[in-house]
Formats: structure tokens, sequence, C-alpha cells
């Protein structure tokens, strides 16, 4: 099953960096836009992961059985979970914007923080491709088909071979390098992932807490609130109070997850 894992999951990551290459240089000599290349890209990512997941005999049986164990984490967990997930992206936001007042370098924020216009956004997000990018691939398909490559084949693969703690960075580590745009965050995000596995050992409370992080940091929801405004400057501190909120919360919460991961044995049924 080891092998499998590694199999697949190298996959997966060769279909996704191709598919972001080929949306970052092959777009514009094509034509098309790049949002919509990626598209295809992703579609293309998620119908093969499928077909590998059950499709190969011995791999879809063990995913079966996965999905199988019923979710054992409380409503409150699993919410406080996804709260710590969405914590994460807005504390990293909060830091850039200490550096820039500390350093008094605004083009530090300019060169990492994305300003967003809300009309092209809502655009965007109202056309085909917006529609089948946010509700199918963010908020459904990709939660799936990640965590049963990354908690279910990954994770017990890299645990067994390095144990819980190191597992889980590397683990992180891949699933970011999956995800380049926002690396530090996902690497993160995939610890407090490791952390709920590691508790429940069930997938199914893993699926749910990434579609309810993806669902809540989307753009029709608290996604409006990460990026900066292009109305209003930069460095004006009214427009990051929830980075700084965020990025309290989430110092509390990210070690309280890895320390309790750490002290409590895996789960066994």
């Amino acid at each position: 099953m080891q092998v499998s894992a590694w199999q697949i999951a190298f996959f997966v990551f060769a279909l996704q960096f191709f598919a972001m290459l080929a949306a970052t240089t092959l777009a514009p000599r094509l034509g098309w836009p790049a949002a919509e290349l990626e598209l295809l890209g992703r579609l293309i990512t998620f119908t093969t992961a499928s077909a590998l997941l059950f499709g190969i005999p011995s791999v879809r049986r063990h995913c079966v059985q996965l999905l199988q164990t019923p979710g054992r984490a409380s409503c409150a967990k699993i919410a406080l979970a996804v709260a710590t997930k969405v914590a994460v992206p807005f504390a990293l936001a909060g830091l850039v914007v200490i550096a820039a007042l500390v350093s008094t370098d605004e083009s530090l924020a300019a060169s990492r923080l994305p300003v967003v216009n809300p009309a092209d956004a809502w655009r965007w997000l109202l056309t085909p491709p917006g529609l089948v990018t946010t509700m199918l691939l963010s908020w459904l398909v990709g939660p799936f088909i990640e965590e049963v490559v990354f908690r279910g084949l990954l994770q017990p693969a890299l645990e067994r071979r390095w144990g819980w703690a190191l597992g889980s960075v590397i683990n992180g580590l891949i699933f970011a390098a999956m995800h380049p745009t926002h690396f530090v965050s996902a690497a993160i995000g995939s610890i407090v992932m490791a952390c709920v596995w590691r508790h429940t050992r069930s997938l199914r409370d893993c699926i749910v807490v990434h579609m309810g992080y993806n669902l809540a940091i989307s753009w029709p929801l608290m996604g409006q609130l990460l990026f900066a405004s292009p109305d209003r400057p930069l460095l004006e501190l009214s427009q990051w109070v929830p980075h700084f909120v965020a990025l309290t919360v989430a110092a509390a919460a990210l070690p309280a997850w890895v320390w309790a991961a750490i002290r409590r044995p895996a789960f066994h049924a």
C-alpha cells in the first residue's frame, strides 16, 4: 500500500505541476485566459486522480474502507479545526503588514499582499469557469480527492517510516508544493489536517474540515476580507484588523493542536 500511495501522490503532483506550468506559460501563447487553462488542468488532474484511486482494485478497496470509517470528531472540534485553518492565511497577511509597518517599507507589503478589485472578483466568480472552479472543484471535488491522497494514503505511509511529527511535516511540504501560490499557508493547514487525522483516524472528518475551510475562505464569504482593497491605502490599519485578530488566534490554536496531537496516541478503534 505504501508504494501505491507514493505512486499516486507523485502522479497527481506531476499533473498539478504541469497544469500550473501550462496556465502560466502556454496561456499567453495559445491566447487562452490563464484561469480557463488552469481550470482545464485541474479538471484533468482530479479526473485522472479519481480514476487511479477508484480504478485500481487494491487502492479502491483501501479507499472505500477508509471512507466507511464514521466521523468521530464533534461539531465543536470540526468548527475549531476549520477556524484554525481559516486563521492561518489571515495571520500570515497580518505578519506581512506588521513587518512592513516596522520597517516602514510599504513595498514589502505591496509585493506580498494581493490587491483584488471586488467587482472583478465577482465578475469572474459568476462566469461558468468561476462557478465550476469555486463550487465544484474547490468546495467539493478538491477536498475529497486531496484528503484521500494526503490523509488516506500518504499520511499513514509517512508515519510508518518517519513517525507522526516528521511524517506530517513532509506531507505538509508535499501538499504545499501542489499549492505554490500559497505555499506556507497550505503547509501549515496540512499540519492542522494531520492533527485531525491523528485524533480521529476518520477520513470523513478530514474531508468535512477541508470542505469547510475552502468554503469559508472562498470569495463569496471570508475571501472578501483576505485581500487588500484597491480603494484604500495598503497599510491602512483598519482593513487589517481581522488579520491581526487571526494572528492572535493562530498563535494560540496552532501550538495547541500540535501539542495535543503529540501527547495523544493515535486513535485505535
